[in-house]
């Protein structure tokens, strides 16, 4: 009913809010119960824009239909796939094989003639859903409050500073980071060249998140033993995230990276910016096996 009423006034943000739900299996396995909610929401979606038609999402239709091969027929509902997919259907999976197996599930069941095969880096991440920051708040809480170490009393003036430093440039490279997300959803991914823009709007939007993804490696790592990691975070967390050596930082990043590696570090707001932003951060829906 709120985006029927949107369309009414705005049917342009009454469209991208149809395409900005956002659905999440954390285990997603071989991706079958994901599978299953790209065709419930297609379907709906039909539905709606036979009753409440959306300029947007009709021009990306036949945008699609443009590109099939020539004599198919090809209905609403399977083009349909492939943008709500793309935007907003999200599996996270702790093997990379098993990760593949989801991603080509996905494609078989969106495949269209004539068309490539959507760019889903961003859709099935390999991740441990339990392990990693979920909130950049615990670690703003990490820079606000003094603590006393090895190196010293820390000056609540200069923790605030840091704080609000940190909270600057977490913003600035999440609002980048869920720009190039944005932008690689868009990609209708109809060619090869297509495929290759969703590439490297997804490359920027992982260069704009380093810096962030170093500190929060080190924030996590502190719980599988790799001591000193949370104080280097409170002392140097600015210097982490611009790349810049100081003395015991390189070591430290580096055993944090190796730690998130095997043990599959996900942090949500860097593997999807673009759901964890904006007034009600966070998936409209999660699925799975209870």
């Amino acid at each position: 009913d709120q985006v029927r009423q949107m369309a009414m006034t705005d049917p342009e943000a009454a469209a991208a809010e149809v395409l900005r739900f956002a659905v999440l299996d954390p285990a997603c396995g071989s991706a079958h119960f994901l599978v299953q909610v790209v065709e419930a929401l297609a379907n709906r979606t039909v539905l709606f824009l036979a009753e409440t038609p959306l300029p947007d999402i009709v021009k990306k239709v036949d945008s699609l239909r443009a590109g099939a091969a020539a004599g198919v027929e090809i209905d609403d509902v399977a083009l349909l796939r492939r943008p709500i997919r793309k935007h907003g259907v999200f599996g996270l999976g702790i093997s990379p094989l098993g990760a593949e197996v989801a991603t080509l599930s996905l494609w078989l069941g969106s495949f269209v003639p004539g068309l490539s095969l959507a760019y889903l880096g961003r859709n099935v991440i390999v991740g441990n859903s339990l392990m990693g920051v979920a909130r950049p708040d615990a670690i703003r809480r990490t820079l606000s409050v003094p603590k006393k170490g090895k190196h010293g009393t820390f000056r609540v003036e200069d923790l605030g500073d840091a704080a609000a430093l940190f909270q600057d440039q977490l913003q600035a490279a999440l609002a980048e980071a869920s720009e190039a997300v944005a932008e690689l959803a868009n990609i209708d991914d109809r060619t090869p060249g297509e495929y290759e823009a969703s590439q490297t709007a997804d490359a920027s939007a992982r260069a704009a998140t380093a810096g962030l993804r170093r500190l929060f490696d080190l924030w996590t790592a502190e719980g599988f033993g790799l001591v000193g990691a949370r104080q280097l975070v409170e002392l140097h967390g600015i210097d982490v995230i611009g790349g810049h050596a100081t003395p015991g930082t390189g070591d430290l990043v580096a055993e944090a990276e190796e730690l998130a590696e095997v043990h599959r570090f996900l942090h949500w707001p860097l593997e999807f910016p673009r759901v964890f932003s904006g007034e009600q951060p966070g998936f409209d829906v999660v699925v799975g096996n209870p």
